[in-house]
């Protein structure tokens, strides 16, 4: 067996998260009922995370119980087109194992989304499934569950008194996703009233558990948008977390349709 299959039996699954963290998709109001619907779909639609219409370098700091880590780098490209939906093309620089993967996804509206890896170890192009949505992305603690941000895009929310996280009044929410594929029973939500910036996040899962919790450390304005700039998602049953730091961020429209053509990944 390969170096990649042996060491990363799960690679396929594991990257699923890779491009949807590259792809967020704007909420219709229509997916989101309940007191809270227009300022989850706000918040829904607000692509904090920065993740579209940019170009970026990122790195993922994984932090064991024992206190070991692991940093996960890579650098992605997306685009919005059709007006709600994405194309997105994230390159792993490291570490040297993981060197020189790509992962591609095509969003669609009313079918599963196209999702592509190329390994060069075997100098494939795969298509993946998008079946599942528990697994993790690079095996840091955030999950695809977590990224695809559909939790929050088909949901019943619940408007809650206005609270505080840190100096910053925030709406608050109860979150119920009404997707068949829901990772999460409920999500407890805190977002600036400015700009629907997701301040903290207390996810619980299917059994009603407090499984994990997100909270922003550090965010910045650059030309014109909010950037989340440093994240932290806190696993609290594994006992461990991931710090998510993006290192440069260049907002940008004028990349080629080409560009996300699963045919070229073989090519560069």
């Amino acid at each position: 067996m390969s170096g990649y299959g042996m060491k990363f039996g799960l690679l396929p699954f594991a990257l699923m998260g890779a491009a949807v963290l590259l792809g967020p998709t704007r909420a219709h109001a229509d997916d989101i009922t309940g007191s809270g619907a227009a300022v989850l779909t706000q918040i829904a639609a607000s692509d904090s995370w920065g993740f579209a219409d940019a170009e970026l370098k990122a790195q993922a700091l994984i932090r064991e119980k024992d206190g070991k880590s692991r940093t996960v780098r890579f650098s992605a490209q997306s685009r919005y087109y059709e007006g709600t939906l994405t194309k997105s093309l994230v390159r792993f620089l490291a570490p040297p194992d993981l060197n020189g993967v790509k992962f591609l996804q095509v969003q669609k509206r009313d079918t599963d989304d196209e999702r592509y890896i190329y390994l060069p170890e075997l100098k494939r192009v795969r298509r993946v499934s998008g079946k599942l949505r528990a697994g993790s992305f690079m095996t840091t603690d955030f999950a695809f569950a977590d990224l695809d941000r559909r939790e929050l895009r088909f949901a019943e929310a619940t408007a809650l008194p206005d609270e505080k996280v840190g100096d910053t009044v925030c709406n608050r929410l109860t979150v119920k996703p009404t997707s068949s594929d829901a990772q999460y029973s409920r999500l407890e939500v805190w977002a600036r009233k400015d700009n629907h910036m997701i301040l903290k996040s207390q996810m619980y899962d299917l059994k009603g558990a407090h499984a994990k919790t997100f909270t922003v450390e550090e965010s910045k304005q650059i030309q014109g948008r909010w950037f989340v700039t440093r994240s932290r998602m806190e696993n609290h049953s594994g006992q461990r977390a991931t710090t998510l730091v993006l290192e440069q961020i260049v907002p940008r429209k004028d990349f080629p349709d080409n560009l996300f053509d699963s045919r070229r990944l073989e090519q560069e």
